[in-house]
């Protein structure tokens, strides 16, 4: 899960929101349960810079908060 997660941040940082949103679609296909705070929970280092960055990014191609 954690893959597709950070392939849908880079989708989202590229710009190309269609495919960041079909990624995040699969994703919650997938994994149902999945969101913004259980991608929090599986960081090693939460506490980045980039973390809330990312996370906004999750949430803008649609997986919950």
């Amino acid at each position: 899960m954690m893959a597709r997660a950070m392939a849908t941040i880079c989708l989202e940082a590229l710009g190309r929101h269609d495919e960041a949103n079909a990624m995040a679609m699969e994703l919650l296909e997938l994994s149902p349960n999945f969101s913004v705070q259980r991608w929090r929970r599986c960081l090693h280092n939460p506490d980045r810079p980039d973390t809330a960055q990312s996370a906004d990014m999750l949430k803008a191609a649609g997986i919950p908060a």
